[in-house]
């Protein structure tokens, strides 16, 4: 069972409740961290984002399918 980010006891939902950002935005900080992780490799950190979101995806925390590119 997942949480889902519209469901209310999903604890990614509390954390972000604030935070008033478009999809793009999250997409941008996200990959910002993940070149600080990756040193600045742009290939290393898109790879790394779409790990992440995958595994997002997967234990059904976000609907959204990566897309394949």
């Amino acid at each position: 069972m997942g949480y889902g980010v519209g469901k209310k006891d999903n604890p990614y939902s509390h954390a972000i409740v604030d935070i008033d950002g478009t999809k793009t935005v999250f997409m941008a900080i996200a990959l910002s961290f993940a070149l600080r992780i990756t040193e600045g490799n742009i290939d290393a950190a898109r790879q790394l984002v779409m790990n992440e979101w995958q595994a997002l995806h997967d234990n059904g925390i976000v609907p959204q399918k990566p897309r394949k590119s």
